[in-house]
This record gives structure tokens, sequence and C-alpha cells, in this order.
């Protein structure tokens, strides 16, 4: 679907628009939005991208049924999780087409083959980082 084009994309928290850049390169028959609270967006861009500041805590700019793919990644330490619950998921899901994708991608912080010294100092710093966000309000292990 990708390949033949007339697809609405989002991105949501797009940062710098690297995903969204390479996205529209690959797939070039398709539209694209980038959403961010920030603006850091690159200067130069495809045609086929528009990018808005935004602050998804507030609300998509977008009608309902708009989009036949979202993207999100990285935000797992953004937003706290009675926002993914009660605001993000079910915003994303009012802009999602019917039939339409969402892609949700996170990543899990951890090491393999650790050794004596790495597992003491992961075993202390990532207990202090996990309960330091835990105060917080956030959840590390949301994902």
């Amino acid at each position: 679907m990708l390949k033949n084009g007339g697809l609405m994309i989002l991105d949501v928290g797009s940062g710098t628009g690297t995903w969204t850049c390479d996205m529209s390169t690959d797939f070039p028959l398709n539209l694209y939005f980038g959403v961010e609270i920030l603006p850091i967006f690159p200067h130069e861009k495809p045609r086929n991208i528009v990018f808005l500041i935004n602050d998804i805590l507030e609300g998509l700019p977008f009608r309902s049924n708009s989009f036949d793919y979202i993207h999100l990644r990285f935000m797992s330490l953004s937003l706290k999780p009675d926002v993914w619950q009660d605001k993000l998921i079910n915003e994303l899901a009012r802009v999602l087409r019917p039939g339409g994708y969402l892609e949700i991608m996170e990543n899990e912080i951890t090491v393999s083959n650790r050794g004596p010294n790495v597992q003491e100092f992961f075993d202390r710093v990532h207990k202090k980082v996990h309960e330091e966000l835990r105060s917080e309000g956030y959840n590390p292990t949301i994902i």
C-alpha cells in the first residue's frame, strides 16, 4: 500500500523529522504530516511533508478518520501513564481511519551478558533511575 501511494501518514512526536523524511523518500506517493511540540524540523524537506508544531496533550489538529498510518516512537518516558491511557491512545484512534495501521515503537533499556562490574553498576543506576522516574509519576516499564 505504501508503494501504491495515496495514503495519509502521521508521525506523532516527529522530532527532527528523520523518520518522516526517510519514509517520504522511500514512499514518495503518500502525504506525510509530522507533529512535534518544538520547532526542530528540518529547513529543507520533501514537498510531500507538512510539519506542524503541536502539543499532543491538547489534541491533534486533524479531523477524525484522517490517517491510514500513524507512527509514534520513543515517547514512553515523555508521557505519564494516565496520558497514554486517557488521552493519547484515544486521540490516535480518533484520527486513524477504520482499518488503518497504528505503529508504536518503544525500546527497553537493558544490557545482555553483563560481567560482574557492569551488573553491579546496572543494578545500582537502573534502580535509581527507575525510582526517580516513578517519583515524578512516570512508568519506565510502560512498554
